[in-house]
């Protein structure tokens, strides 16, 4: 894997207006722990009660005494030695490591404890939601299933001043692996597991972003990494993306693409772009797509429009015309991702409701 890195002066994967934090959970647990089950619920309730504002990582570090992270036989080893360097004293913790834990944004709730127990989880992530956040991140991929190539495009626009050397995450995660778990005392040999950190397409502290960033500053990165090897279902996964204040560890906000926002392509050769238009855009929500292009028209095609969360708002199935209308008034105002899905490819457009 390796990362291109470039600045720029025009954003187009996310907005300029500032918004609040959005929460990184890395969670610290186990497979032969009864209790991690109870921690796997509370957070995906959290993520459930803000969609699109939740970061998860579910983390199985492999530097524990004795055999809670052990996977059993005959399961996947969930385990990953890049999340040792996390589940160490004191960074930790002054004095204990246990599981369930977490990381909120990785702030220091108390003196010398970043982890904390899964009863303080809601909690602190409210904290994080009501905070302003001085810099917003977009995302966009391709994952090519011909190549078991992913790309991973990410802007970083800074609505604020930050006076601190600041570094970017991007992680990897996988939903839906089966592997034997400790549930409730009770071995259940189906066990679901979700948010799995999986692989980093960056350095163990992040790779570094800026040493300093003003107001309207504005960062991109461009990633790759090779799934030949692992094969790692791009269906079932999710790119997070985070950046981290060195000055005292924190995490300041991030940013999840959500497993339908991964682009596949499945042909080698680079499809026709065709002119596909938003108007009027900005809209008031009444738009028309227009499509200059013989070879799509009269072709069945879906159409997913997300906001800059990640969040699905509108989802449909049309019959190709040159000119197609669509009624998008319950929409909130604010920036959105237009996919248009033809066959195996996928146009992406950006649209303004105003």
């Amino acid at each position: 894997m390796y990362a291109l890195v470039s600045t720029g002066f025009s954003q187009t994967l996310t907005d300029t207006l500032p918004h609040n934090k959005n929460v990184v959970i890395e969670e610290f647990t186990a497979v032969r722990c009864s209790y991690c089950p109870t921690g796997h619920l509370i957070l995906d309730s959290i993520i459930d009660e803000n969609p699109g504002r939740i970061i998860p990582v579910a983390m199985y570090p492999s530097n524990v005494n004795g055999t809670l992270t052990l996977p059993y036989p005959g399961s996947p080893d969930l385990r990953r030695t890049f999340v040792n360097e996390f589940f160490t004293i004191p960074f930790v913790h002054d004095s204990i490591r246990f599981f369930p834990g977490a990381f909120i944004n990785r702030r220091e709730w108390n003196p010398e404890r970043r982890e904390q127990s899964r009863d303080k989880w809601r909690l602190y992530a409210d904290t994080i939601l009501a905070e302003t956040s001085p810099l917003n991140i977009g995302i966009a991929t391709l994952y090519n299933q011909s190549s078991s190539i992913l790309t991973v495009d990410v802007e970083v626009y800074f609505t604020d001043t930050v006076n601190s050397m600041c570094t970017l995450y991007v992680l990897l995660s996988e939903d839906s692996i089966v592997a034997e778990q400790n549930n409730y005392g009770i071995t259940d040999m189906f066990y679901m597991h979700n948010h799995v950190f999986r692989e980093a397409l960056t350095a163990q502290w992040g790779d570094t972003l800026c040493l300093q960033a003003n107001k309207d500053s504005l960062f991109t990165r461009h990633f790759v990494f090779d799934n030949s090897a692992q094969q790692y279902l791009m269906e079932h996964s999710h790119i997070a993306v985070y950046v981290r204040k060195a000055l005292d560890e924190e995490i300041i906000t991030g940013k999840i693409l959500a497993t339908d926002n991964i682009v596949v392509s499945i042909n080698e050769m680079k499809p026709i772009e065709p002119d596909i238009q938003f108007f009027p855009n900005p809209s008031c929500g009444l738009v028309y797509l227009d499509l200059i292009c013989k070879e799509i028209i009269e072709r069945p095609c879906v159409i997913q429009i997300f906001n800059m969360s990640g969040v699905l708002c509108f989802s449909g199935n049309f019959f190709i015309e040159k000119t197609k209308q669509l009624d998008l008034s319950n929409l909130m105002k604010g920036v959105y991702f237009v996919n248009i899905q033809v066959d195996n490819h996928v146009y992406v457009r950006k649209l303004i409701i105003d």
